[in-house]
């Protein structure tokens, strides 16, 4: 989570795509789960190359209430070594 003086500056994408090219090179396929209501989050990974492929029902307790999570996928572009 990016702090909220630091959205909307790129800061978020800056982390992943960090994190996705510092990966193992061993690595072809990257998964996560984002709160369905956590618009930013899921622009975000889209904008980056992620794909919805699932729900994950009640998979997190927010403000008291069980929430539904979106299954995101990224297949990386490696070369095998």
């Amino acid at each position: 989570m990016v702090h909220p003086s630091f959205r909307k500056k790129g800061v978020g994408s800056k982390l992943v795509k960090f994190v996705l090219d510092n990966l193992p090179q061993k690595i072809f396929l990257v998964l996560l789960a984002v709160d369905k209501n956590n618009t930013p989050a899921i622009s975000l990974h889209k904008k980056l190359g992620f794909k919805k492929y699932g729900v994950l029902s009640k998979a997190s307790f927010v403000d008291g209430k069980y929430v539904d999570n979106y299954l995101m996928k990224k297949e990386l572009k490696r070369k095998l070594i």
